[in-house]
């Protein structure tokens, strides 16, 4: 379990409730970009998104205790290991993933599969973006800190 240090819950609810947010509108554009027509209302999109996250949770348990077994044998330090986890979970998601968007959309297995795909490509260049501004950030924080 990563040390959480003075991050408070409400600080860990709100980063939830905007990251739920980002998916549903991640996931409405890679609907957009498969050209699925009408892409889905942004409740259907919501409800896409938590169920998304309620299978996906216990599978990404799952892989982070695989992870923390596999690690020592691979050479991998243990506090690497979330890397193999989050690897092992977007494979995990193309392959669970479009199952659960059959039901949900009107598509088929092949448009679920790319829909999924794209969406997991949005989600890592947002996530990758608003990253490196959290790291930015605390870098300029830290600097400030230690002009003053």
């Amino acid at each position: 379990m990563p040390d959480w240090g003075n991050v408070h819950w409400a600080t860990l609810a709100v980063a939830i409730v905007i990251g739920a947010g980002l998916a549903m509108l991640l996931l409405r554009s890679a609907c957009d970009l498969v050209g699925m027509d009408p892409a889905p209302s942004l409740p259907r999109s919501q409800l896409i998104v938590v169920v998304l996250i309620a299978v996906d949770l216990p599978i990404f348990y799952g892989l982070h205790q695989l992870a923390l077994a596999l690690a020592p044998p691979l050479g991998i330090a243990t506090t690497q290991a979330w890397m193999l986890t989050e690897a092992l979970n977007v494979l995990a998601l193309l392959v669970v993933g479009p199952w659960i968007l059959i039901p949900m959309l009107p598509a088929r297995l092949g448009r679920a599969y790319r829909i999924m795909a794209i969406f997991l490509l949005l989600c890592a260049l947002v996530g990758s973006v608003l990253g490196l501004l959290f790291v930015g950030m605390g870098t300029l924080v830290g600097a400030v800190s230690r002009l003053s």
